[in-house]
């Protein structure tokens, strides 16, 4: 899969330059009970959420405690160490979910899109990060911000408690939105003062809407990922093309961006090898955002690297382009079984998402234990989560 070669080289090289969530997909089902122990094991746990990177995944339980899988070379897991049970393709790994230690319980964890970080949204509000450029424990972002709503992409954004949307991280293409290329360690405002309700954002651009439906986005802009009818990057919050549409989430990646109006309908903007935008063709790039074509609502999206994957609100998986079953669309085709997720989480090679009984699947590549079925196999359908 050539392109998400390309992604790998493109990820490692940012990451190697300087890192600071992928946004969640949640579908609109309440939380189950908090999982039981068995005798002597513990029990796979009940999820609310689970984010994934290029390398690992994180999950967050009903109890609101965090736990990792996948590569930790870097300390990515949070466990303390940068050790693992086994070794994967040279890299320490650790296939089965491990604890994030430190005492903090969590309502968000994002693995960074490249891989080798993490930070966790935790119930104090306050952002802790482990892994390149930080300990292999939580340890509290500059600042002393408090957020809403957490993404990570070339460094890192979230929504504040003042509505406000702060970045931090790598700035080489102004996706810190604050008008400068100039990187920033200390999350700062992104420019304009405008009031959000989410952000989502990937190594190179950020998108954001506003408590009134309206989108705006920032940074690299060569495949017209902005959606702003240009090619220019933006250093500062540019607002996309889209008429009167209103909408009330976005999910970025690499080299296209998705979102979801208020009235359950998807559109997908910029680069489209593989039909990643969904709108029946093929390798015909938008400037401004396209309509998802089949005539499904969906109540929620995830945009990855060769694919593009939404949730309806009765927990239908859906998705199109280059898939992780090896398939190719232009439109949306069921994905996931008969499962019904309440949330999902999509990346360049592998999916995670919890389903309405809060258990944990994932599929697609393996290599370094990130679907935490306790293998490095490949899965081309959902396989459960095991137990720590």
């Amino acid at each position: 899969m050539g392109t998400r070669w390309r992604h790998t080289v493109s990820a490692v090289a940012i990451l190697a330059a300087l890192l600071g969530c992928g946004e969640d997909v949640s579908s609109p089902t309440g939380p189950a009970s908090s999982p039981a122990l068995a005798a002597t094991t513990m029990a796979a746990p009940a999820f609310r959420q689970i984010n994934v990177g290029f390398f690992h995944s994180c999950g967050v339980t009903t109890a609101n405690l965090a736990y990792c899988w996948g590569e930790n070379s870097h300390g990515q897991l949070g466990d303390g160490t940068t050790a693992g049970t086994q070794v994967c393709s040279g890299f320490t790994c650790n296939p089965r979910p491990v604890a994030v230690v430190g005492g903090q319980t969590y309502q968000q964890v994002v693995p960074h899109s490249g891989g080798g970080l993490t930070c966790g949204l935790a119930t104090d509000d306050l952002v802790y990060c482990w892994g390149f450029g930080y300990s292999p424990a939580p340890t509290a972002l500059p600042g002393g911000i408090r957020f809403s709503r957490l993404a990570l992409g070339g460094g890192g954004c979230g929504v504040g408690l003042d509505q406000q949307v702060y970045c931090w991280g790598s700035n080489t293409n102004g996706q810190l939105g604050d008008g400068t290329t100039q990187d920033h360690a200390t999350p700062r405002a992104v420019s304009g003062g405008r009031h959000y309700q989410q952000v989502s954002s990937d190594d190179l651009h950020a998108c954001a809407v506003t408590v009134g439906g309206v989108l705006f986005c920032w940074g690299l802009n060569a495949s017209g990922q902005l959606g702003d009818g240009t090619t220019a990057d933006r250093r500062t919050p540019a607002q996309v093309q889209a008429g009167k549409l209103r909408f009330r989430m976005v999910s970025v990646t690499l080299y296209h961006t998705c979102a979801i109006t208020t009235t359950d309908v998807a559109y997908c903007w910029g680069a489209n090898e593989y039909g990643r935008l969904g709108n029946g063709t093929w390798n015909q790039a938008s400037l401004v955002p396209s309509k998802v074509r089949g005539g499904i609502h969906f109540h929620a999206i995830t945009a990855a690297g060769d694919d593009t994957c939404a949730l309806t609100a009765t927990g239908a998986a859906y998705c199109w382009g280059w898939l992780q079953s090896g398939q190719k669309s232009r439109l949306p085709i069921p994905a996931g079984g008969k499962l019904a997720f309440r949330q999902l989480n999509d990346h360049i090679d592998h999916i995670c998402g919890v389903s309405t009984g809060n258990v944990g699947y994932c599929w697609g590549g393996n290599v370094y234990g990130q679907l935490g079925d306790g293998t490095t196999d490949r899965r081309g359908a959902p396989t459960s989560v095991v137990n720590p």
